[in-house]
């Protein structure tokens, strides 16, 4: 049986279909089905609104239920912050801080890196210091624990970023990293790596399934978030990162297979994309963005061969794929080179020069047919998503940076974050 994504798991009506309530959207794939969207983000032609955030983040924000909801520092202050904003008009209607910290990491990363979860009854957030809490629509804490305090500390060089998967009910949530803590954090023995399962509902912990990996220094880190897909009728959670990729039962965490992809070891193979998939054909970049591979789940739940095809050209490092009317689109961050790919062949359609001012860490957002990207330094690129050819649709330089998260879709506009700005575009009425 060919293999589906959950396209509508978290929704309970149709009306949430024009949602974006977690990391890489509705379909788990950086793609939306929304139309009516701007050619061009600009802020003299298409803004709705913007609005002043109190500090930098690189996370996500995501929208249910007609609220934006989204973590960030607080400039001047150690403290960290939940907020959520009216998706129509940008109004703060509460912002909550229930933990402060002070670690920074490399490369300005900060403890608000994951993206939040939501549906019609609040929000997920999890922080770089352990702390989960679920949220109301109202601004008030329904539950909240520190995974750190459980479990060790969320150790990984450039901070923990993995934003947790809602699924049914439940948050899965991977602890991928290294036996010995960074400078910087304390254990007494030394750290496993697992997948963490927790009510939604409670927060209390359904399964902490144990994940071994024979994965060098740096190599054991991971900063993906897990993604479901069907194989053979069976619903699976999907973990990559620390050399392999694992298929695991939802309701129990049991390991169903293994896949090893790091041959020869090497020592810096952290993982930072999460992986999309297309029937049934996952596709991930490989670290460090060497390359990228695809592979049948049909055949790896089966113990099979697995790989369906090999780009061995520069893939993304750090930005997300994104697959959208039957092709993958990808960015090679330091190159600024966007590819488009058959995601069942591997064959390059096409590749062409983006904006050359900075990388790219935000991944791709699509939909109406069009391609959004933004490059650290704010310039926003919106192309046509057409494996026939590309056309550039527009280029608009916000004059704000660094900007580390990624375009969002929902209800007929595209929400881009800044380090200064929350900004929606739209067609004006």
């Amino acid at each position: 049986m060919r293999m589906r994504f959950l396209t509508m798991i978290l929704t309970a009506s149709a009306a949430f279909a024009l949602d974006w309530p977690q990391w890489r959207g509705p379909h788990f794939n950086g793609s939306a089905d929304e139309p009516n969207l701007p050619s061009v983000l600009d802020p003299n032609q298409t803004l709705l609104w913007k609005t002043p955030l109190p500090g930098k983040s690189a996370a996500t924000p995501v929208i249910a239920a007609g609220r934006v909801y989204m973590t960030s520092t607080e400039n001047g202050s150690d403290r960290l912050l939940a907020m959520c904003l009216d998706a129509a008009t940008g109004r703060i209607l509460w912002q909550h801080s229930p933990t402060s910290a002070e670690q920074a990491f490399p490369m300005g990363n900060t403890m608000t890196s994951c993206s939040p979860c939501a549906d019609a009854g609040g929000a997920v957030f999890l922080f770089g210091d352990g702390t989960l809490v679920k949220m109301d629509p109202a601004g008030a804490e329904t539950w909240k624990r520190n995974l750190a305090a459980d479990y060790g500390p969320l150790s990984v060089k450039f901070g923990y970023s993995s934003s947790p998967l809602l699924l049914e009910g439940r948050l899965y949530i991977p602890f991928l990293r290294r036996p010995k803590p960074y400078s910087g954090y304390v254990s007494a023995a030394e750290l496993d790596s697992f997948l963490l399962c927790v009510s939604a509902a409670d927060g209390k912990t359904i399964f902490k399934q144990n994940r071994p990996t024979d994965a060098l220094d740096e190599s054991p880190d991971s900063y993906t978030t897990p993604l479901p897909v069907t194989i053979n009728g069976r619903l699976q959670v999907v973990v990559y990162g620390a050399d392999c990729l694992t298929g695991h039962d939802p309701q129990t965490g049991k390991e169903l297979w293994r896949y090893a992809y790091a041959v020869p070891k090497r020592k810096m193979d952290r993982q930072i994309p999460t992986p999309v998939a297309v029937d049934n054909v996952l596709i991930c970049a490989y670290p460090r963005g060497d390359k990228t591979f695809a592979l049948d789940l049909d055949k790896l739940s089966a113990n099979q061969p697995p790989q369906v095809w090999l780009y061995d050209r520069p893939g993304p490092d750090i930005m997300c794929p994104a697959v959208y009317r039957g092709s993958l689109y990808q960015i090679t961050e330091k190159e600024k080179l966007l590819t488009c790919l058959d995601p069942k062949t591997g064959a390059a359609h096409w590749t062409v020069a983006l904006d050359k001012a900075d990388l790219y860490y935000a991944s791709i957002a699509a939909g109406d047919g069009k391609l959004y990207m933004v490059n650290r330094k704010g310039v926003v690129t919106v192309a046509a998503a057409d494996p026939a050819a590309f056309r550039l649709l527009s280029t608009m330089d916000i004059g704000e940076n660094p900007v580390d998260s990624s375009p969002v879709i929902a209800d007929g506009k595209v929400f881009l974050r800044t380090a200064e700005n929350l900004y929606c575009f739209g067609a004006k009425k």
